[in-house]
């Protein structure tokens, strides 16, 4: 097998994800328009993905039964939020709107690692790469 390039590697991995978000997003809003049933959408792609997973249980892997308790109690239910939440916006907004939104997902982000004392690095690239996610979406409204 040839090697890939990291950089190479990396470009492909980001380009990947874009499309595959871009695709979910698109595909989950045009069930939407069709089916106006958020939570029902989101039970039957975790209930196939589940059963996906069941399909090789051979494949899982995983540590000790305390990691396994642990994982389980606080994963999944986030992760539900995350997809309801997310199912029920897109019912009741647009599309462009939701994922302008996300893009300022990384300030509350910051504010959350603050109060949880991470460290991360705070520079004038960060500050300003913030204020450009903030003016976009602030002018996208603007005229929405």
């Amino acid at each position: 097998m040839a090697v890939v390039p990291h950089s190479l590697d990396l470009a492909l991995t980001v380009c990947f994800y874009m499309f595959a978000s871009a695709g979910m997003s698109i595909f989950n809003k045009l069930v939407l328009v069709h089916i106006s049933l958020p939570l029902t959408i989101v039970t039957i792609q975790m209930a196939f993905t589940v059963a996906s997973l069941l399909l090789k249980p051979s494949q899982l892997r995983y540590g000790s039964m305390a990691d396994v308790r642990r994982w389980a109690f606080t994963v999944p239910p986030l992760f539900v939020g995350m997809l309801a939440s997310s199912m029920l916006a897109m019912n009741y907004a647009s599309l462009g709107t939701i994922v302008v939104f996300r893009n300022v997902a990384p300030i509350p982000t910051m504010l959350i690692e603050t109060m949880f004392h991470i460290p991360f690095v705070i520079s004038w690239e960060t500050i300003a790469s913030l204020a450009v996610i903030i003016a976009g979406v602030t002018l996208y409204e603007a005229h929405e």
